[in-house]
């Protein structure tokens, strides 16, 4: 399965292949963490250190790297077809 998109972040690679989000340590131990709406494409990411944003051109995501939780951003007010993002500050 194609690779879609890779981020490192305090020792933790995070891999998106297909529509499966991954963690991977430093074993190589790989653990699924959410499942997106498409399975290629372009996928964009940034991280603040509390969460991961993923957009892939439909939808928006984001990954709680302390409580582990992965969910679709449902807000009215989210962009209608993100391509890229970013994160300005964390506050």
């Amino acid at each position: 399965m194609p690779g879609r998109n890779l981020l490192s972040y305090n020792d933790v690679l995070y891999a998106v292949a297909g529509d499966t989000l991954y963690s991977l340590i430093d074993n190589y131990d790989e653990t699924e963490r959410g499942t997106f709406d498409t399975t290629s494409g372009y996928l964009s990411s940034a991280t603040n250190g509390l969460i991961i944003l993923y957009v892939d051109g439909e939808n928006g995501w984001t990954y709680d790297i302390d409580s582990e939780a992965f969910a679709q951003i449902t807000d009215v007010y989210f962009p209608a077809n993100p391509i890229v993002c970013g994160i300005l500050d964390n506050t």
